[in-house]
């Protein structure tokens, strides 16, 4: 029951101080599948997703429903989350009991699953799950921002940028950034928006969101746009960029061989 305590009473980020105590005082705590799910959910919370998985992956937890859903929660915010969709969806109904700050979080995940996936109806789902709910100013962006992913994944782009203009304007930070780079891609592959100014406007975006896999993608795809343009010698500063501010990413061979 240990995931579904945190779920209903909500993690706050003194659970893992007190959870290390714990540890402290009993090393053999961390091999029981109470400890484990506490923090495992704890570390979700905090959006440590690696750490959650190892949790949830331990051999004290079981493989019901709720081990297997919050594992493959966890799990998707890798590289492949597409590979976590389906058990995600066949698992997703235990997130209907959940307190609203973290069933928007988990289905919000759902969400991104099934789209990497191509489920569009099972999308639609974990975001039909929250509709109802009564999220803050940033959930809301972050719920907005995934349905414009899943109208542009339909082919319903109009209804897509609309929902990405909305979110730009949003007090989210994050996905304002996000929705400006999906709106612009969008706007680029309908020929609305040149090669010119989507570099343009990744240029200037890449200054509001810094030092992640987020402005990575931005440098890497500024790279190959430039390239587009034969304008070689900026794609190759771009690429330089790249790999001094990531040179400990395992991805920055990506930019030495675009080099």
């Amino acid at each position: 029951d240990g995931i579904r305590d945190v779920a209903v009473t909500g993690v706050q980020t003194c659970a893992l101080p007190i959870l290390r105590v714990m540890r402290r005082a009993d090393t053999q705590i961390e091999n029981t599948a109470p400890y484990r799910a506490l923090r495992g959910a704890a570390n979700m919370m905090m959006l440590r997703y690696g750490e959650a998985a190892e949790d949830f992956n331990h051999f004290s937890l079981s493989s019901d429903d709720e081990d297997r859903f919050w594992l493959a929660a966890a799990r998707a915010k890798g590289p492949n989350p597409a590979a976590q969709a389906e058990t995600m969806i066949q698992t997703g109904a235990i997130a209907r009991t959940y307190p609203r700050k973290v069933k928007i979080q988990l289905a919000l995940i759902g969400v991104d699953a099934a789209i990497a996936a191509g489920d569009d109806f099972d999308a639609q789902g974990f975001l039909d799950m929250i509709s109802r709910e009564t999220p803050s100013a940033n959930e809301q962006a972050a719920i907005d921002y995934e349905d414009g992913k899943l109208k542009q994944k339909i082919g319903e782009n109009q209804g897509a940028l609309a929902q990405y203009r909305k979110v730009e304007a949003s007090p989210s930070l994050l996905y304002s950034v996000l929705s400006t780079r999906d709106r612009m891609e969008l706007e680029h592959k309908l020929g609305t928006l040149k090669t010119e100014d989507l570099i343009e406007g990744y240029e200037k975006l890449r200054y509001r969101w810094r030092g992640d896999g987020i402005e990575l993608d931005m440098l890497l795809r500024l790279a190959d746009l430039y390239s587009e343009l034969n304008d070689y010698p900026t794609a190759l500063r771009t690429l330089k960029i790249t790999m001094a501010y990531f040179n400990n990413d395992p991805r920055v061979d990506e930019a030495a061989e675009k080099m």
